[in-house]
Parts: structure tokens; sequence; C-alpha cells
């Protein structure tokens, strides 16, 4: 049997602790149920004085000293963290079912890029089929050779870091403007909100398109080492196959 290529999961994090520690941890357990064997799971948290720790041969926690001044820089030392040809963007705070890494291969197939146009949208617990182009570049998965072909990962942007990227990679003939709708049974993505966490998308930095990662990074932080302790709070996978016979 073929053991498939490496494929990288891109975890951006900060300031999740002690709070916020249930999100990153069921986007941990999301990881660790992946049916597919052959990946990996990097951490960067930046929060300056807070040390996050997990040990687990497949999760590696990478804890910078200082804040990134852009989300896009942050993601672009993962990818070079990293010696995985396929990737993936793996938020901390929304839920990715079982199937997403191999389904999404299979989807990927001779292609740089490919995700899917639709997504479980999750404000308060519920879940209903949704589908707005925004918010489906957190759920691509694409290959290094695709990051060549427009010069590099995006640098100097946080407010719509992943849309930027996509648009470059539409602009390249790499894929186009909106992913392909999939039936409500294969969906793979909860897109969460009201959570309470920090979203980048929640406002418009209006001309300071960073205004709002930089008021983020001045909140309070708690320091100290924390353990994650990985585990889902409800059944998502039963959730979503109830959502899907509706």
């Amino acid at each position: 049997m073929t053991r498939g290529p490496l494929i990288a999961c891109l975890m951006p994090c900060y300031n999740r602790m002690p709070k916020f520690h249930y999100l990153l941890a069921e986007a941990v357990e999301s990881f660790l149920r992946q049916s597919y064997e052959n990946k990996e799971l990097v951490i960067l948290n930046d929060t300056p004085g807070q040390t996050l720790c997990f040990d687990h041969p497949q999760v590696r926690v990478i804890n910078a000293s200082t804040r990134f001044a852009f989300v896009s820089d942050k993601i672009d030392y993962m990818i070079n963290a990293t010696r995985a040809d396929v990737l993936c963007r793996w938020d901390d705070d929304d839920i990715s079912l079982p199937h997403r890494l191999s389904y999404s291969l299979a989807k990927l197939g001779g292609q740089l890029q490919w995700r899917a146009g639709n997504y479980w949208y999750s404000p308060d617990g519920t879940l209903s089929d949704a589908h707005h182009p925004a918010n489906t570049c957190i759920q691509a998965i694409f290959r290094r050779e695709a990051i060549t072909r427009i010069g590099g990962y995006p640098k100097g942007v946080s407010q719509g870091e992943d849309q930027t990227f996509d648009d470059k990679l539409a602009q390249a003939g790499i894929c186009t403007e909106e992913g392909e709708i999939i039936p409500r049974a294969e969906i793979y993505y909860i897109y969460r909100w009201q959570t309470g966490s920090a979203h980048l998308s929640s406002k418009s930095g209006g001309a300071n398109t960073n205004a709002h990662y930089e008021e983020i990074g001045r909140r309070p932080i708690l320091p100290g080492n924390f353990v994650i302790a990985p585990g889902w709070r409800r059944d998502y996978v039963a959730d979503a196959d109830a959502a899907s016979q509706k």
C-alpha cells in the first residue's frame, strides 16, 4: 500500500491560554482524528511569555519569543519549517472532520490547489450548510509548487492573508475564485463563530489593514507554560451526519 505524501497542517496560534484552551484543544484533536496517516501538525505560537507544550510524534510546537508583525509572515515561517510538499491551513478555533485530509488529497489529484466551496457554519453550536468564497480559502489544500509559481507566500499581510494568497493563485491560473461545491455528506470543515475568541475577519482595519491584528496584540497575556490537552466537547461527526440528513 502506498503511504501517500506528507501533508503539513499549519496552525498559527496566539494568546489562546488559558481562556480559549478548549478551542485549541479541539483543533488539535481534529488533527489527531484524521484518517490520513502521513501527516504533521506545525503549531507556531508567538505569544510573548506564553509557552505551549504537547508531546506527540506528529505534532511540532514552535514557541517564538516575539510576535510576528503580520500573519502572512507567520504562515511563511511555518512553510519553511516543514519539508512537506503538500500543505494546508489548520485554524486553531475551527473543527476539521476526520476525512478532511484524505478527501482533500484525493480531490487535489495532480492539481496545485483544491478547496471545497461550502462548509458547515456554526455560529451557536448548530450547523448549517454555507457557501461564502471568502471563508473557504482556509480549508484549501495546496502543493509547495503553487507557492513557487506565484513568487512566494504573500508578505506583510494580516487582514485577509488567506484570501490574498488565494487571489494570487487565481491570477496565476492555478485555481478558480470559488471552490468546488461538494455534497453535504462530504463537507469536512466546521467554521465557528461567536466563540468569544479573536477573529481577524471580524473587523476591517480601514486604511490600516493591520489595525485589528495590532489591537489583538495589545490584549493582556497570562505568561507561563501551558500543556495542550486535546479533546472534543461533542461528537462533531454525529452533528455533521445529522445536519446532512436535513
